[in-house]
């Protein structure tokens, strides 16, 4: 079995260093493998240990300045090392970065199964294993947690924001993996002895033979007009350093959220608005079997009427009910088609599908960026030769049709301003970005039902277990835990409160906790009306993840943790001793029969 891992050395966010212009000084920033490619090399050599006649090979496009920290990976049971690298492929964006991986893996050839890892330096995007699979004709999967061979397939374990999905995928397929540990597992001494006789094989344009108009900048559909500085906002928070006046302070916003919920007068609902403009070939995605790709299809409906562009929204679900169609057109759709797919399908067909629906002179397509709509848009982009701008949080659409977006980049530290040049320009937009808006529909909004069929690879998911309630994302108020809480009965206790649960990367690494609660850069960006942390110290990947909560409460005992930067609420105490006295006011008759 010929196992190939991608792998892409990246700058340390810690130590980037940056230009005038904000493109990164890759001579001045320490490089690593990303922690998602590390864990997809870890599982290649889990493989290779339990099973026989099976080789690795790494396979890397990679500037010259990162050869040595590629090299340092032949002690890692490793066969073979690829370095892909050209002059001609500088500044390529990731649909033709997809491209030249593909056509390097299809010169090597005869490769069973190709790992990589899902992120490298900004959010979980996973474009470049969909649209290698797209180019190589192969199926992927992305956003995958573990990996087991069958006897004539894999099984994979997928978590989205509202479901753990059970996967059967054929052999040959790309599989994009979510990090489950800490970087690279320690070498074997039969490697360490065996890593100066692993080749390191280049590929420069001269072996590929790549059309320049398809590589580097000129290939391009997608460019990077300016960046900035980020700077998050900071809170000024209220110090609390008694335990009880903590406890009392979480409750009484917790009695608060329960109160406005209970009111729907204090929630004035808006006169609905009218359409100041339209635009057909704007086309909004959406999954009615994805709540949360459902929901944010809505925000991105009202914002796009909101620029005077009304846009039609093309939905895909098993069926379309009145109260689903009347939700489109009050956020501003002015056409609706529904393509009838099952939801045990992968994002394959319906990148397929898409495409044979789509007509007419359209020009801009967009979509929530969440786990499957990402997946689905990426592999529509490469079918399409589209530019696509992922996990972007503000969109603009000129009058002429033109799209820019600004979307975080190394782990937020940059807001990047993104135009793309392809005749189909995509993005996909993070939940909570834009507020659901209510408009008048201008007229009756036509309804057309398509059923269309594209011949696909086989992959289906055969199991679905929806996330427990603890971890809906709907719920408002979220109890989250850090690495400060060690004590596991003590985790037991904060989640026994009922709320949705959540936890940081290093907790869920640490503790051995469900990928699903992990919130953070490389997890789920979370949007709750309160956000509690118990002992977190507030590394800059998790703020990224949660900085967007209406109230935040920190509770540590290091009056220097960085999260109390980011909260309204500091309590500088003992976590323990805040959630025994959280215990006791929910034990508390009067106050249980209040909510």
């Amino acid at each position: 079995m010929k196992l190939l891992v991608l792998v892409k050395p990246v700058a340390l966010i810690e130590t980037a260093s940056f230009n005038d212009d904000f493109s990164i000084r890759r001579d001045r920033s320490r490089h690593e493998i990303s922690f998602c490619d590390a864990y997809a090399l870890n599982v290649a050599r889990k493989v290779k240990q339990l099973a026989q006649n099976v080789s690795i090979t790494v396979l890397s496009m990679a500037s010259e300045a990162q050869i040595a920290l590629l090299e340092c990976l032949k002690v890692y049971d490793i066969d073979e090392l690829v370095h892909v690298c050209d002059r001609s492929f500088a500044q390529s964006d990731t649909l033709c970065t997809s491209y030249i991986l593909s056509e390097a893996i299809r010169m090597r050839g005869g490769f069973d199964l190709i790992l990589s890892g899902q992120q490298s330096t900004d959010s979980e995007t996973g474009q470049v294993p969909a649209q290698v699979g797209i180019f190589l004709g192969i199926p992927f999967l992305s956003s995958v947690t573990d990996v087991e061979l069958k006897d004539n397939h894999l099984c994979c374990i997928r978590y989205t924001e509202t479901a753990k999905m059970v996967w059967e995928i054929p052999f040959a397929s790309c599989i994009a993996l979510c990090s489950k540990g800490q970087g690279l597992s320690p070498p074997s001494l039969r490697s360490l002895r065996n890593a100066k006789q692993v080749p390191t094989i280049r590929l420069t344009n001269e072996d590929l033979m790549l059309p320049l108009e398809r590589i580097g900048l000129q290939g391009s559909p997608t460019w990077v007009m300016k960046c900035t500085k980020h700077q998050m906002e900071r809170r000024d928070a209220l110090w609390i350093r008694d335990p009880e006046q903590g406890a009392k302070a979480i409750w009484e916003e917790v009695r608060r959220i329960f109160r406005e919920q209970r009111r729907p007068d204090l929630k004035k609902d808006a006169l609905p608005e009218e359409l100041t403009g339209v635009d057909p070939n704007v086309v909004v995605l959406s999954f009615l079997f994805d709540v949360p790709a459902f929901e944010t299809s809505l925000e991105i409906l009202s914002h796009a009427a909101e620029l005077g562009k009304a846009g039609s929204v093309l939905v895909l679900g098993s069926s379309l009910d009145e109260a689903v169609v009347e939700r489109f057109v009050k956020a501003g759709a002015i056409s609706i088609r529904f393509l009838r797919c099952d939801e045990s399908l992968s994002e394959a067909i319906y990148a397929g599908r898409i495409q044979q629906a789509l007509r007419g002179s359209i020009h801009t397509i967009l979509g929530g960026a969440t786990v499957r709509m990402r997946s689905c848009m990426s592999a529509l982009a490469a079918l399409t030769g589209s530019g696509l701008a992922a996990d972007c949080t503000q969109f603009f659409l000129t009058q002429e049709g033109s799209l820019s977006v600004i979307r975080p980049a190394f782990g937020g530290n940059l807001e990047a301003m993104i135009a793309l040049k392809s005749r189909l320009q995509m993005a996909t937009i993070r939940p909570k970005a834009y507020p659901i808006r209510d408009y008048h529909a201008v007229s009756p909004v036509p309804v057309e039902m398509l059923d269309l069929d594209v011949p696909s690879l086989v992959s289906r998911c055969v199991l679905q277990q929806p996330l427990a309630e603890a971890h809906d994302t709907n719920l408002p108020i979220i109890f989250s835990v850090g690495n400060g809480i060690q004590d596991e009965v003590l985790r037991k206790r904060i989640f026994a409160f009922g709320f949705r649960q959540a936890a940081t990367r290093v907790a869920v690494n640490a503790f051995s906790l469900d990928y699903s609660l992990q919130v953070g850069q490389t997890g789920h960006l979370v949007h709750p009306a309160l956000y509690v942390g118990f002992g977190i110290h507030g590394a800059f990947q998790h703020i990224v993840g949660m900085k967007h909560s209406e109230r935040i409460i920190a509770i540590n005992n290091n009056a220097r943790a960085p999260i109390f930067d980011y909260a309204d609420i500091a309590i500088c105490c003992d976590a323990e001793q805040v959630v025994f006295q959280l215990e006791k006011l929910v034990s508390d008759k009067e106050e249980m029969d209040e909510l």
